[in-house]
């Protein structure tokens, strides 16, 4: 029975939350306010009532349509609500009743050989913090999903959320031996990461200053979707047509004065949309015309190339902060005994180490993917996506779920293929799936990559002897 009030609670929770996230994925990459002006119709600009708000019930109710103009309203509002009370449900379930997910590792020596024990989540009373920095991160992975399946790129402001969150998280929760926490243990770890984040901020600052420069300061490489865009008469698939069918049957029919009354709203939203389209116009002519530039392998390979040279700072000083503790015993010494009597500040460089591996990976990838196919791949979106990621699920996690990600991007290629959609889709939403699926699964992952991991962990210890 407190499992299934926590469950409907949960449900609950989630769907308010989906509600929130539509406005996100409507109004973000519009520049609008997330709080201002309240909830309103985009057609007759109503100010839409709470009981037309409640969360998938009011669509159902309204029978998809709004109650003022009745324009037909998006099956997205109430599939995102859903959808985002089910994956709370789905992490309660995963978390409180299977036991799965954030885990804490102790190993353990005996005649026998060294031994693994884990701690789990047990109970909601006891791990909510957990709990909610998933469903945080999940309410941000969502959005961020789909608006680069949308309109190609990740606004920044939502990995840099995660980023705020985890690092204050990791920084004021974490305690060795309770699930989740990231607090580094190993001296060297910590002085590679503290060497990395002072490089990391060297970098920034000399980006800002023009020491730097900044790579594709001219403007980005375009995109396949925008050389060959999908023809705007493309056929649906049969799937997708079947699902249109059904909501089209489910929304209310109109009566001769609501068509009319909705023609009315359509040719006033019309107008708006075509001033607002002029005012543009008008501005972008007063303004210098940039052409299109068209990069080749060797523009790639300097731009590229530039990214290289940001990245040196937090490479070197994060090597020379791992050799200083590694090779002065005395050093490391002292460094580990400050780090387990300071557990925020451990906490706090775990997630930091975490960002800085999750985005680092990222990064590596594109910057190989870019040499040697001289196209750019990857998006600087996706390294900021995975920084924020990293500082809240930490650094081998973060790892796992990059590598995890394009096994996901398969199963999107065959559900795109049955639906009869023929078009790239960026690397940001297979990101959030594999993301959300090592938050539940990464323990038993990162137990059968222990022997492989721990081997190496000795290769270290032997350097440093």
């Amino acid at each position: 029975m407190p499992h299934l009030i926590f469950i409907v609670f949960a449900f609950l929770l989630g769907a308010i939350v989906g509600s929130f996230l539509n406005v996100v994925v409507w109004r973000l990459p519009r520049g609008e306010s997330l709080v201002s002006p309240p909830s309103r119709c985009p057609i007759c600009l109503h100010r839409l009532a709470w009981y037309d708000n409640v969360p998938v019930l009011g669509w159902l109710k309204l029978r998809g349509r709004c109650r003022y103009c009745h324009t037909p309203i998006s099956v997205q509002y109430p599939t995102v609500e859903f959808v985002t009370g089910a994956l709370f449900v789905l992490y309660y379930v995963m978390y409180f009743i299977q036991h799965r997910g954030p885990c804490w590792m102790e190993m353990t020596s005996s005649w026998d050989g060294d031994r693994a024990h884990y701690y789990f989540v047990e109970t909601i009373a006891q791990h909510w913090p957990q709990y909610f920095l998933a469903v945080f991160t999940i309410s941000a992975l969502l959005p961020a999903a789909m608006i680069d399946a949308k309109q190609f790129w990740i606004p920044q402001s939502i990995p840099m959320l995660m980023a705020a969150i985890g690092l204050l998280y990791h920084t004021i929760l974490d305690r060795p031996h309770e699930p989740g926490s990231l607090n580094l243990q190993s001296g060297g770890a910590a002085a590679m990461t503290v060497g990395a984040g002072l490089g990391l901020l060297i970098s920034l600052g000399l980006l800002a200053w023009g020491k730097l420069p900044r790579s594709f300061a001219e403007g980005w490489p375009e995109l396949e979707i925008d050389k060959d865009p999908p023809p705007a008469d493309a056929k649906e698939g049969r799937v997708a047509a079947m699902v249109r069918r059904w909501i089209d049957t489910y929304r209310s029919k109109l009566t001769p004065q609501q068509e009319q009354t909705l023609n009315q709203f359509k040719a006033q939203a019309a107008a708006r949309d075509k001033q607002e389209a002029d005012r543009r116009t008008a501005e972008q002519a007063e303004q210098p015309k940039v052409e299109a530039k068209e990069f080749t392998r060797a523009d790639i390979t300097r731009e590229i190339r530039k990214e290289m040279v940001f990245l040196m700072p937090p490479l070197i000083l994060g090597i020379a902060g791992f050799a200083l503790v590694t090779f002065s015993h005395s050093t490391g010494a002292s460094w580990e005994r400050f780090l387990h009597q300071h557990h925020w500040i451990s906490g706090f460089l775990g997630a930091l180490l975490g960002g800085m591996v999750g985005g680092f990976v990222v990064w590596f990838w594109r910057i190989l993917g870019s040499l040697v196919f001289g196209r750019e791949a990857m998006g600087m979106g996706d390294v900021d996506l995975m920084f924020g990621v990293g500082t809240i699920i930490g650094a081998g996690a973060a790892t796992v779920a990059f590598f995890v990600a394009p096994f996901f991007g398969i199963v999107l290629a065959i559900y795109m293929f049955v639906v009869g959609k023929r078009r790239e889709l960026p690397f940001g939403p297979y990101l959030a799936l594999g993301t959300a699926f090592v938050m539940i699964y990464y323990c038993p992952i990162a137990e059968y990559l222990r022997p492989g991991l721990t081997a190496m962990s000795n290769m270290l210890q032997h350097v440093q002897h």
